[in-house]
């Protein structure tokens, strides 16, 4: 019976009047936090909307594009009877990143008979700029005279670095097609697909 009689041992305190809950009716506490709230919900916003535009220009990596310009035929000082082809190379890169591309090789057909080769250099195209590039190459085989239909194909292999750290390899083809008078050494209807 004296247990009963003991006072807990926390007494708890209660006034009639106040409120179960404290309530923070300061309105610049309240106007504080609707303002860091508003900051946040801001630069959450912009890093998103950054995020999407870097994402769908920066990082949208296409191959370039590899189209033979300004060809011409003139007769080969190593051989007799030979001509030899001299072209230069645009190789059009519409990425943000610098595409570097190394030695590949190029065929020249006609007739459905591979009739010269040639490389295309170890070079590289600034980001959303041109690069061109000159090559050469030695006619073999039998080259009858007049019109002769020229087809140049290959394959260019390249890299694009992103961030200084990954590394997109891109490869786009060449497919041009030319005629070349070898009596005169004229070439035309270059056209490039």
């Amino acid at each position: 019976m004296a247990e009963k009689n003991q006072p807990p041992p926390n007494p708890v305190k209660t006034d009639p009047e106040a409120p179960s809950q404290p309530v923070n009716n300061n309105p610049q506490k309240k106007k504080r936090r609707l303002k860091c709230y508003a900051i946040l919900a801001f630069f959450t916003a912009l890093v998103t909307i950054f995020i999407l535009i870097f994402s769908l220009t920066y990082f949208r990596l296409a191959p370039p594009k590899v189209r033979l310009a300004q060809v011409t035929v003139r007769n080969s000082t190593t051989f007799i009877g030979n001509k030899r082809l001299s072209a230069q190379i645009s190789v059009k890169n519409t990425n943000f990143l610098k595409y570097e591309f190394g030695p590949n090789e190029a065929r020249l057909i006609s007739g459905g008979v591979v009739v010269g080769k040639f490389n295309f250099p170890d070079a590289w195209a600034k980001a959303r700029s041109t690069a061109r590039v000159g090559i050469s190459a030695e006619f073999s085989g039998p080259i009858g005279g007049g019109d002769v239909v020229v087809t140049a194909q290959g394959t260019l292999h390249g890299k694009l670095r992103v961030m200084m750290g990954f590394i997109r390899r891109r490869s786009s083809v060449m497919d041009c097609n030319f005629s070349v008078n070898f009596t005169t050494n004229v070439v035309q209807g270059l056209t490039c697909r």
